[in-house]
This record gives structure tokens, C-alpha cells and sequence, in this order.
């Protein structure tokens, strides 16, 4: 964890409040294209939540289902403000290793953005995990772009990769990551 202010933990009953700033906090990291009803899905579909706080404050948040021994990473969000400090890959690694915990052995989720990519693979990098990762191209699976902002990480080729994306037209890729 970067500061001591921030803190990572898993809430079993999401309380209004929470569900408010979740709401906030997408709205925030998306931009206005990421719809109220859309958010909602999210957080009423997941079975997990875990929630990102700096001093008391939820920040971020990531939630994620478990069907087999599959952990599905099903939505995730840090509040502009605070992206870039170390937050989202905290909370990849806080889903995977629930995911571990569960006896999971592959990780997917769906994403236009390199970041997700590169923050999954950096969090399975710090668990010291191997894995073989497959990308499969959704063709308008997502009907529009689910962002105003341009996504980029510090991995030159996957902005490369990502940026062949018709996201505009909602493509988008389906991640699966084979834990070795």
C-alpha cells in the first residue's frame, strides 16, 4: 500500500452511502458515458466488493464473482483524484487473492482500457504468480465507448494493442489469465 492513509478491505453489506459512492466514484473515472443504471448492475451483480478508503473516504472500489474456479473481476473504479497511487492494483491483488483463497485458477474480466491489463498483470507480478493470458476481441460488444477519457499505461505495446480497439463502436477485449 502506498500511504498508511490508504486502506483496502472487503465489505459484505453495501450500505446506501456506499452504493452512492461507488456511483461517484465510476462517474468520476468514466466520465458522464458511464451510466447511473449501468453502475447499478455492477454492484447488484457482484458477489464480492472490496472498497479503497483514504482517511475514512471511499475512493475506489473493485468487485468480483467466483463461478467454478474461475474469478471473474466484474467491475472496479478509482475516483480521478486518486488514480495513479497504487490503488487499482492494490485492489486487483486483494480480488486475486480471494480468488486463490477460493481455489481459483484463472482470472477474466472484459475492459477497453490497457490499464486493467497492465494493472492485473502487475498484481500477479508482485503475488509472484505465473500465467499464460489470452485476449479475445468482442466485437461492439459494448455498443459505445464507456469512457470520455483516452486510456494509456505505461506498456507502450498493449496501448498499441488497445488502441486497435473500435471502442467507439464498443469493441472491447475478454481477458483470461491462466494462473501457472
Amino acid at each position: 500500500m502506498p500511504n498508511s492513509k490508504y486502506k483496502i478491505r472487503r465489505i459484505e453489506k453495501i450500505s446506501n452511502s456506499e452504493r452512492n459512492a461507488f456511483i461517484r466514484i465510476a462517474q468520476s473515472a468514466f466520465g458522464p458515458e458511464m451510466k447511473e443504471q449501468e453502475i447499478a448492475e455492477h454492484i447488484d451483480e457482484a458477489e464480492v466488493h472490496y472498497i479503497a478508503e483514504y482517511c475514512s473516504d471511499i475512493v475506489g472500489f473493485g468487485f468480483c464473482n467466483i463461478t467454478g474456479n474461475m474469478l471473474y473481476l466484474s467491475g472496479d473504479a478509482v475516483h480521478k483524484d486518486f488514480q495513479g497511487n497504487g490503488l487499482y492494483i492494490s485492489l486487483n491483488i486483494a480480488r486475486i487473492v480471494h480468488g486463490l483463497l477460493s481455489g481459483c485458477e484463472n482470472i477474466s474480466c472484459r475492459t477497453q482500457n490497457p490499464r486493467v491489463e497492465y494493472s492485473i498483470r502487475r498484481a500477479l507480478g508482485i503475488l509472484e504468480i505465473d500465467f499464460q493470458m489470452s485476449r479475445e476481441l468482442l466485437k461492439k460488444f459494448y455498443g459505445r465507448k464507456l469512457s470520455i477519457y483516452e486510456y494509456v499505461c505505461p506498456d507502450d505495446e498493449l496501448n498499441q494493442i488497445f488502441g486497435r480497439l473500435n471502442a467507439d463502436a464498443g469493441d472491447g477485449f475478454f481477458l483470461t489469465f491462466n494462473l501457472l
